[in-house]
């Protein structure tokens, strides 16, 4: 590429595609520039002529056509005659000031004085044209080229009706194009077909907006012109088997842009269905794959333009798909392109292309950003509703993050071996992306709960409104369960960051909504603010099971891990759950006997905090840890406390039998284990006794 650049920027510069070694710059520059300079100011030395024939009345229109067309003719031959080497530059700049006059007098004997037929003046301008492509590739004569081109695409603009006539102009400007296909089969000179696409872009673009009725001629020309220049841009290293450069990938892609822009025009002012931009992406596709076919089947092939089709086609498949099913595709076409430059940077070894992805990756966050807090965008409404915005959804959403992890995925891996000889070296480093990597791992993993997240919301209001808090919770378990099992991949700091991270938000999530579904307990009475029901129970066990099963994962996957960061995540982990079991309990048992036992809710505290006491006990025993042992002794103090001083007051003479009867038995059981397993509390010199 650079070679590529450094032959345009010298032709700007010194008027030629190469500066000899032997030649001074000063020289080089001075030359080319005098002689471009000079063949303007001549040229409007003509013009001044005509301009004052006209005014002293010396000559009228007809001989001030011919002798505009003199003056061409006579430029045009002293060009020929200095096409060599040594004044190659100033036959040039005399061949383009010819052709410069022959367009102005094709013009003027037209449109100014109407001596000629437009269709006759057109014709002849054509064949100004295409005298100076032939003029040009013969003499290797970029500048002529340049200024043919120009002239030819300019000849619409100045020789036009006032009626307009889209099909006569999109022929015409299709043959220009074949034109510069021809050049580029024999010369690389790329900014002549960036100066073709361009221009061409432009005026169809123009024309199109003003005369165009979306009718079937338009699609096919659109579809021709987008062959026309995607065969333009790679013809000349395909056949000459030479290495393709950024320079020839880059306008692939602006050109299946600009198709697709085109297409969305026809689609809009001949009121097609959004399908019709499917099916024209979708013919685009196939033919980037016919190509994929010919070039695999020959066996020798520049893999960069075949890395490129495949990642157009890709792209092209990627934006049809979802138009078959929703509009939504913006999001998705950014993420396909984005996925697409950053393969393609990997094979090329190009930092434009990586730098390139990574760019339209952070507009696709924001996109997701923006979508995530816009209420419209996870609205609830009836069933069918429902599934469309679902299809909507997965198009504006899913496609987009899945593109980011497969953006992790792409930096995850080296440039392939047989590029090594080419492209930035710095790429081929140990860890070059891997800051690149795990920023789009995370914001993948981020993404994707919070997608789902909204998505289950959104769904159990629908499907299962008592469900929403506890299948919130059961996304969030599912993704810190995956944590876990992926734990092998990460360092202990980061896995045991992120463990904490992930226990914090489910904990509260539980606590906050899961546990109490967003209504306040009445701590007074240990009981929750709904009445007891199997639609309010169900939600909330499940929500506490899943929350403790996360935190017991935790704690037994890093139980026993050596690493310093590990030791303090699962005490917290343990008792944390302890601490779960102990409220749900509580309250569960207060609110179940407010409905179903009136009068018996104290006791009922009371049994569950002695039975909870002294399960903790036997754990402490079981496991020799102390500090389950005493905080069950304290709950046992604090139930006796509680009974004496709280349950006794007011209640029945029943409930009193039954609860002592229980928390008797509670405590004769825990006086049982301890004594059981007196043995464990003897000193070691008592042992051996």
């Amino acid at each position: 590429m650079d070679r590529i650049l450094k032959k345009i920027w010298d032709w700007i510069v010194v008027g030629e595609e190469y500066r000899r070694p032997e030649v001074p710059a000063e020289f080089a520059i001075a030359a080319a520039w005098l002689v471009r300079i000079g063949i303007i100011i001549v040229v409007m030395a003509v013009g001044f002529g005509l301009q004052l024939s006209i005014s002293s009345g010396l000559l009228g229109p007809s001989g001030r056509v011919a002798c505009a067309m003199l003056c061409g003719s006579a430029f045009v031959a002293l060009g020929l005659r200095n096409m060599t080497k040594k004044l190659a530059l100033l036959g040039q700049g005399f061949i383009g000031g010819g052709l410069a006059m022959f367009y102005f007098s094709f013009f003027a004997a037209s449109m100014m004085y109407g001596k000629m037929p437009i269709s006759v003046a057109f014709g002849c301008m054509i064949g100004v044209t295409a005298a100076s492509v032939v003029i040009a590739v013969r003499f290797n004569a970029l500048s002529v080229a340049v200024l043919g081109v120009v002239g030819g695409y300019l000849t619409p603009v100045m020789i036009r009706t006032s009626t307009g006539n889209l099909p006569a102009l999109s022929a015409y400007l299709l043959l220009l194009g074949l034109g510069i296909l021809a050049v580029a089969i024999w010369r690389q000179w790329p900014l002549l077909t960036w100066i073709s696409i361009f221009l061409n872009t432009a005026i169809f673009s123009a024309a199109m907006v003003k005369y165009g009725t979306g009718g079937t001629l338009e699609t096919v020309y659109v579809m021709l012109f987008f062959a026309l220049y995607s065969t333009a841009f790679f013809i000349y290293p395909v056949f000459r088997k030479i290495k393709v450069t950024p320079l020839e990938i880059i306008p692939l892609f602006l050109n299946v842009l600009i198709t697709l822009g085109w297409g969305w025009r026809i689609m809009d002012i001949g009121e097609h269905p959004r399908i019709f931009l499917a099916y024209l992406s979708l013919g685009m596709a196939a033919f980037y794959v016919v190509h994929i076919w010919v070039f695999l089947f020959k066996r020798n092939f520049d893999r960069g333009v075949l890395s490129t089709f495949i990642a157009l086609t890709v792209i092209l498949i990627g934006v049809a798909l979802p138009l078959l099913f929703t509009g939504n595709i913006l999001s998705t076409i950014l993420a396909l392109q984005a996925l697409a430059f950053l393969w393609l940077g990997g094979k090329l070894e190009s930092r434009m292309f990586i730098r390139g992805a990574i760019c339209l990756y952070m507009v696709v966050l924001a996109r997701l950003v923006i979508g995530f807090v816009d209420p419209h965008s996870f609205a609830i409404g009836t069933q069918s509703v429902y599934i469309q915005g679902l299809k909507d959804r997965v198009t504006e959403f899913l496609f987009p993050i899945l593109s980011i992890f497969l953006a992790g995925r792409c930096f995850n891996r080296l440039p392939p071996a047989l590029q090594h000889k080419i492209g930035d070296a710095g790429l081929r480093e140990a860890d070059a992306f891997r800051t690149e990597r795990w920023v789009a791992l995370a914001g993948f993993y981020a993404a994707f709960i919070v997608y789902l997240s909204l998505e289950t919301f959104t769904s159990s209001k629908l499907y299962a409104l008592d469900f929403v808090h506890a299948n919130i919770t059961l996304v969030w378990c599912v993704f810190l369960f995956h944590l876990l099992l992926m734990r092998k991949y990460l360092s202990a700091s980061v896995a045991v960051g992120l463990a904490w991270f992930g226990c914090i938000l489910i904990v509260a999530q539980w606590l906050l909504c899961g546990w109490t579904g967003l209504e306040f307990v009445h701590f007074h009475k240990l009981c929750h603010h709904d009445a007891f029901s199997t639609a309010t129970a169900l939600p909330r066990l499940m929500s506490t099971v899943l929350c403790g099963a996360a935190l017991l994962a935790v704690w037994r996957v890093f139980k026993g891990d050596d690493a310093e960061e590990a030791e303090a995540i699962t005490p917290i982990a343990l008792y944390t759950v302890l601490a779960l079991g102990f409220l749900y309990l509580t309250f569960e048992a207060a609110t179940f006997c407010d409905v179903y036992v009136l009068g018996f809710r104290r006791w009922a505290v009371s049994i569950v905090w002695g039975c909870y006491g002294l399960s903790l006990l036997l754990g402490g025993l079981h496991f020799a840890k102390k500090e389950l042992r005493m905080t069950g002794l304290l709950l046992f103090a604090i139930t006796i406390f509680k009974i004496f001083l709280v349950d006794l007051e007011g209640s029945s003479v029943l409930f009193r039998l039954i609860a002592f009867a229980l928390v008797g038995v509670v405590f004769l059981l825990a006086a049982y284990a301890y004594l059981k397993k007196q043995d464990t509390f003897k000193r070691p010199e008592q042992k051996k006794e």
